[in-house]
């Protein structure tokens, strides 16, 4: 065999690998679900790709990043998954490292890895957990967030921007039922 023959050879191969590579990567990007709007029965948000790893994103939001921190050693959230296939798994996930949003909250994200489904799989999400302890909720006058585009009251201007008690107990945010297709 020639040099010019083994070298062609070589770049076939070597552009099969990467061909593979590229088609075996194609789908490593998470899907992000969106569990709010799924529980809340919206169509698109129960379809969810096939064979792409799926991905749950929250986390606890407040108006100063003290709140938070006081916050998240008092929230235990459960999700509890159940796959269509057989199979149920439970996840307590932690908090990550509280972020500062460009609307001037404060977030404790977390992420709920959820696996992949085959085309026709379905998974079931149920999300509780418990508030261990008294949680107050307060955005300072100070800060930029604004609470009517948050579905809240306009601030008139005078005092707090947002205020609220949340007392120790159970909650229930629902359950969301994706399908892969």
């Amino acid at each position: 065999m020639t040099k010019s023959k083994r070298g062609a050879i070589s770049i076939a191969t070597l552009a099969a690998l990467v061909l593979s590579a590229s088609v075996a990567q194609a789908d490593t990007t998470p899907f992000q679900v969106r569990f709010f709007a799924c529980a809340a029965g919206s169509p698109a948000a129960k379809s969810v790709p096939a064979d792409t790893p799926l991905l749950l994103r929250a986390g606890w939001s407040e108006g100063t990043r003290g709140l938070v921190q006081a916050a998240i050693p008092k929230i235990v959230n459960t999700f509890t998954l159940n796959y269509s296939g057989g199979g149920t798994v439970t996840i307590n996930p932690a908090f990550q490292t509280v972020v500062h949003n460009a609307d001037g909250t404060w977030t404790a994200p977390f992420r709920v890895d959820l696996g992949s489904l085959q085309a026709g799989a379905s998974l079931t999400i149920h999300w509780t957990g418990m508030f261990t302890g008294p949680i107050e909720e307060v955005v300072p006058p100070s800060d930029p967030w604004d609470p009517a585009a948050n579905f809240q009251p306009p601030w008139d201007g005078t005092g707090l921007k947002f205020q609220n008690h949340i007392d120790p107990g159970p909650f229930d945010n629902g359950t969301c039922t994706v399908t892969a297709t």
